[in-house]
């Protein structure tokens, strides 16, 4: 979505240059302790949260 690249530009507007974003968290997922391209497996609740919270999105439209 280029949010990196609006992120990067905002800060280097207030003079704070950024090399390199790295996103902790996505949703409600902790991804610390993840290395780029690794991945672990959702356990059973985050499994109906995810389902849950798609449902509600989808409910809005």
């Amino acid at each position: 979505e280029g949010r990196n690249h609006q992120v990067k530009d905002m800060l280097q507007k207030v003079g704070l240059p950024v090399d390199k974003l790295t996103r902790e968290q996505y949703a409600f997922f902790d991804l610390i302790g993840l290395q780029s391209g690794e991945y672990r497996k959702l356990t059973g609740v985050e499994v109906k949260r995810l389902k849950a919270q798609d449902y509600k999105n989808y409910r809005r439209k």
